[in-house]
């Protein structure tokens, strides 16, 4: 896949959101038109649809120039998120012009109007199927080459248009070939499609702003790096924030020999960071976590602690055993529905390493928010 700079990637999609523009003004016009000649409430609600996806596509341009805005003091990971933020308001867009279809589709079942047959309203149905596929067909090869959920939304709603428009031609033949008029209700099932891809998106482009769990095949991928490298103990905490499709951070705590050279160390974690940014894209920030892995005292708490979880707790991890200052510290990794017996961990577990002869004071630090 062609790996093209943030500049270049938001002039391309700028070119996409045009084309994609005139195209959906040209049906528009063409489908309102003779929706109004024909007397067709569904051909006009599919020229609605059009005109919405008009709008989408200036939101598209719009969305690509901010984008394309280079990090300032305000916003120092860029501005790549705004092109989520264009998507939620092409759906929200989409969701009212969705709710008027409804409401005129519903107000023309109660009063039915009679539609005017043409083979321009043919004409103009297929030439809408043809172009709607043509515009899904650009906006695919244009979202896979740019990386962009926002053309990956447009380039459904295309798919959804031709699927639509479809049904608009198949009510056409059908009053043509029965006298049986079909339009309000073919309107009616339209205008619920809109609502539903308006829904669907709006869900998808708020769990992009809220921020989602990484794709399975990117933690595979830094899980693997992470697990073959034989000079670290083991690792934890890892967290991903994506603030757009190019721009990706995170961070991951590694365990290493407490007697390893801090140079050795820090060679190790840059070794590290580099291979995931080459592999996956991911700015990763990595923390040194020291571990004791020579004294026999620790490596017999380690193992009383770890007999003790996977006997009696199952699911639950730890990580990170130490002592400092006299305190016996680990972190444990728990699922939010299993905080309430923490406690009773603490407690047993506390009664556990009593009974083998260690009395220090322990402090547990609950982590539930492991990625890996």
């Amino acid at each position: 896949m062609e790996n093209l700079n943030e500049k270049n990637r938001n002039k391309e999609g700028i070119k996409v959101g045009l084309a994609g523009l005139a195209i959906n003004l040209l049906l528009s016009v063409f489908k309102i038109t003779i929706g109004i000649i024909a007397n067709s409430q569904s051909i006009m609600a599919d020229g609605i649809n059009n005109f919405s996806d008009s709008m989408s596509s200036v939101i598209t341009v719009v969305g690509f120039i901010v984008t394309g805005k280079p990090a300032d003091r305000e916003h120092p990971y860029g501005h790549q998120r705004f092109e989520y933020i264009a998507g939620f308001v092409m759906a929200l867009i989409m969701g009212v012009l969705g709710l008027e279809v409804l409401k005129t589709s519903i107000a023309n079942i109660i009063e039915p109007q009679t539609t005017t047959f043409s083979m321009l309203v043919i004409f103009i149905l297929i030439f809408s199927i043809v172009a709607k596929g043509f515009m899904a067909y650009m906006y695919d090869v244009q979202a896979r080459k740019l990386k962009s959920d926002m053309l990956l939304a447009s380039r459904q709603d295309s798919l959804n248009d031709m699927m639509t428009t479809a049904g608009v031609l198949i009510g056409v033949g059908f009053q043509f070939w029965t006298g049986y008029t079909i339009d309000a209700y073919l309107g009616l099932g339209l205008s619920l499609f809109i609502l539903w891809s308006a829904l669907k998106m709006v869900r998808e482009f708020m769990n992009s702003l809220l921020g989602e769990r990484p794709d399975a095949s990117v933690l595979d991928e830094i899980k693997t790096i992470l697990d073959t490298n034989s000079e670290i103990l083991g690792y934890h905490d890892l967290m991903v924030h994506n603030y757009g499709s190019n721009t990706t951070y995170g961070s991951v705590h590694v365990e290493i020999n407490q007697t390893m050279s801090l140079i050795d160390a820090h060679t190790i974690v840059d070794t590290l960071e580099n291979t995931i940014l080459n592999k996956t894209g991911i700015s990763l920030a990595i923390h040194m976590d020291p571990l004791d892995i020579e004294s026999p005292e620790m490596k017999e708490i380690y193992q009383i602690i770890k007999k003790h979880i996977r006997t009696f707790y199952g699911g639950v991890d730890f990580h990170d055993v130490r002592i400092i200052h006299d305190t016996l510290m680990f972190d444990l990794v728990i699922e939010p529905d299993k905080l309430n017996v923490v406690d009773t961990i603490k407690t047993t577990l506390k009664e556990e390493l009593a009974r083998n002869g260690f009395t220090y004071p322990l402090k547990v630090t609950v982590d539930t928010q492991q990625l890996i």
